[in-house]
């Protein structure tokens, strides 16, 4: 018998993978109690993520702090901008980020973060009807209970199919009521706001119940037509919470 042997060459994509290592590849750095102090926090995933993102555009390009819009950071943890906007707030509350210059930055001093109105809560904790896990797991009463409102919400959803099969049958709506076009706010976008900051706002007036209207709509337009940077205004007031707008807050160009 002969003895064979195979040699066997590596690709040039294998071979450049072997040195990618380190700086190759980029790394982002972390303070070790800064990320052991995150790690030990009551927070939830989503304030988690958020946190880590900011950080990630501040001090992992070695700067204290940046202009960073919730649609930004949308993207890269795939959260809706609308729950961003409420999770920055929570972050703020717990003293983990603050606002610098009309930027944000991550409070490095660990020592004054405040976890009492951290909203890392259980999920039944802001709807108390609700029932938990632990009282599913004692009993099924809970789940009798959602039997019961499952065939409520079933007996309900009939009713409203037969009533609406009556007004078919005999309408007392008049015609003009159901030619009435519904209004859509993303169609009056002012000038000089941009189609992505504009949608922002639409979402954010409707999350806060206080939809625009037609009037609202014309006002805004009025009032940004001749500022020099409508969109900061609008971010501004999205990620503050506000119901309205207030130009004269911000008077820096775009």
């Amino acid at each position: 018998m002969t003895n064979v042997s195979y040699a066997y060459f590596k690709s040039k994509d294998e071979e450049q993978a072997v040195f990618m290592t380190g700086s190759d590849i980029g790394f982002t750095k972390w303070d070790n109690e800064l990320k052991e102090a995150l790690l030990r926090a009551p927070i939830t995933f989503r304030q988690y993520k958020i946190f880590d993102a900011i950080h990630r555009l501040t001090i992992g390009w070695s700067k204290e702090s940046d202009h960073i819009t919730n649609t930004q950071l949308g993207k890269m943890t795939e959260i809706h901008h609308t729950h961003v906007c409420k999770v920055r707030k929570e972050l703020e509350e717990m003293n983990m980020i603050f606002k610098l210059n009309n930027e944000v930055a991550i409070n490095k001093n660990y020592h004054d973060w405040s976890f009492d109105k951290s909203l890392a809560k259980p999920a039944n904790e802001n709807n108390p009807n609700q029932p938990n896990i632990t009282e599913s797991a004692n009993g099924c009463q809970n789940s009798y209970t959602l039997a019961e409102t499952a065939n409520e919400s079933l007996v309900k959803s009939a009713k409203h199919q037969r009533k609406e099969r009556q007004e078919r049958k005999n309408p007392s709506v008049s015609p003009t009521q159901k030619t009435k076009s519904k209004f859509d706010p993303l169609t009056q976008k002012p000038d000089k706001v941009s189609e992505e900051i504009w949608a922002d706002w639409v979402e954010h007036r409707r999350e806060i119940r206080q939809p625009l209207t037609p009037t609202s709509c014309k006002r805004i337009k009025s009032m940004l037509e001749d500022h020099v940077n409508p969109d900061a205004v609008i971010n501004l007031s999205i990620e503050r919470g506000w119901q309205g707008l207030f130009p004269e807050k911000i008077t820096e160009p775009a």
